[in-house]
């Protein structure tokens, strides 16, 4: 069989489709007459050798720190917070044509993609800050290698996270220093092992993506498609002679976590990648420091005390001004914690630096783990905060409280760290800061005393 004319059967038989399953109206059938016109166009762009490239697209923020010292522990505070975005692969079935699961099978074929992004998101205490990033994901090993390029985040040498999701396990590097950190992730849900873009596309149904038009992207036409599952929008824009996404423009907004926008572009399929570059062995010349463990099952009431505790004891026996996850209000509370002065002072020595190291890891993931607790409407609601300057230790002192979802009482939190239930009548009636909104999740940025 003559392969061009074999092809050309594909198109036309495509087209009569589209013409097909059209809706009868006047402007369906004009945006079908289209559709088939450019599939015609395309069949001569095709024979004159214009192929296109295989393409893919995939989306995710990260909140980074500018301080070095720091930021292998707000890795690990991302990676833990990051747990509840998972459930956007629940995704809804809206109304789709044939197009799309075109998309899908060809997206669902694919064994490795690379890709860079732009990311622009809502920090809390830091403003809006813009990471760019390069992506490599390939199947066999389930690897994903994200490289954060220092331009715009005030992180001289970047960082390097190698994900093993299925594993559980993730490699952090930091370029300049030659440090390598280990995670290991326990609890994982299950929707969470899907955490890259080959394993999300997976989860997609032909009938997930909507129509929304046509446009030109970097001189190749392309239609596109919104996907909607909870928190997450995408916009999926594939070339309609490939039938593969060369660019996805996603904004979400999930409770506790800020609001950010992602615009990934420069998609390449099927290159063959170096293993090395997806090895969870750190490289040559770097240096392993600890391994840290993050849990990532459902938080529980006992983990804020735990971070209560934790943040009493950095503040020299005192909690502290605010329960926050704002990074400026952070970095105050480092500043002003001893124990970590002492230890920030001592850092020339390798098992001083690895200890605040460990620190500031202990930290972060204790204040994240209670915000998500405290961010998860199926806990409650009514949280409140009033430990300001007030001594751990005080027996019957209220600290914390919020209403358990569907109780008749509260839960309150005393600074020796005792629990009491009482009634509403009973509150206490110290000054206190809401943490949240009474009814409904948590905002992005908890509030500030």
């Amino acid at each position: 069989m003559n392969t061009q004319n074999h092809d050309h059967d594909v198109l036309l038989d495509e087209a009569v489709r589209s013409l097909r399953d059209a809706p009868v109206d006047e402007q369906s059938l004009a945006g079908a007459l289209a559709d088939t016109r450019q599939a015609l166009h395309e069949a001569m762009r095709a024979e004159a050798g214009g192929a296109g490239s295989r393409t893919v697209a995939y989306s995710k923020w990260r909140q980074i720190m500018s301080n070095r010292m720091t930021k292998f522990a707000i890795a690990a505070a991302v990676v833990i917070a990051f747990v509840g975005l998972g459930s956007w692969l629940k995704l809804s079935n809206g109304k789709s044509g044939i197009a799309f699961a075109d998309v899908l099978r060809n997206v669902q074929s694919a064994h490795s993609v690379q890709f860079k992004g732009v990311t622009t998101v809502q920090v809390p205490g830091l403003g809006v800050q813009t990471i760019t990033s390069e992506t490599i994901i390939v199947e066999e090993p389930n690897r994903m290698r994200q490289t954060i390029s220092p331009s715009g985040t005030g992180m001289p040498g970047g960082m390097v996270m190698i994900w093993d999701l299925r594993e559980g396990r993730c490699l952090t590097l930091d370029p300049q220093n030659k440090r390598a950190t280990v995670m290991e992730m326990s609890n994982m849900p299950p929707e969470q092992k899907a955490g890259n873009l080959l394993e999300q596309f997976r989860q997609l149904s032909g009938t997930a993506g909507t129509p929304i038009g046509e446009k030109e992207i970097a001189g190749r036409m392309t239609k596109g498609f919104k996907v909607v599952a909870g928190p997450m929008e995408m916009l999926i824009w594939a070339d309609t002679q490939t039938r593969l996404p060369v660019q996805i423009e996603a904004t979400m907004k999930f409770g506790m976590l800020p609001a950010g926008s992602t615009t990934e572009t420069d998609f390449v399929w099927d290159q063959e990648v170096d293993e090395s570059l997806v090895s969870l062995t750190p490289p040559a010349g770097y240096e392993l420091g600890q391994t840290i463990k993050l849990n990532l099952g459902p938080a529980t009431e006992q983990e804020v005390i735990d971070a209560l505790k934790t943040l009493a004891e950095l503040n020299g026996g005192k909690f502290p001004a605010s329960l926050s996850l704002d990074f400026k209000s952070l970095s105050g509370f480092m500043k002003k914690s001893k124990s970590l002065k002492n230890l920030k002072t001592s850092q020339g020595d390798p098992a001083q630096l690895k200890e605040f190291e460990a620190t500031m890891v202990q930290l972060t993931t204790a204040i994240t783990r209670a915000w998500i607790f405290i961010s998860d409407p199926k806990n409650g609601e009514d949280f409140r905060y009033a430990g300001k300057d007030v001594s751990v230790g005080q027996a019957g002192t209220p600290v914390f409280w919020y209403q358990p979802k569907d109780s008749a009482t509260y839960r309150v939190i005393d600074a020796d760290l005792t629990v009491r239930d009482v009634l509403p009548a009973d509150l206490p009636t110290v000054p206190s800061t809401p943490l949240r909104p009474k009814t409904g999740a948590a905002e992005a940025q908890p509030p500030q005393q």
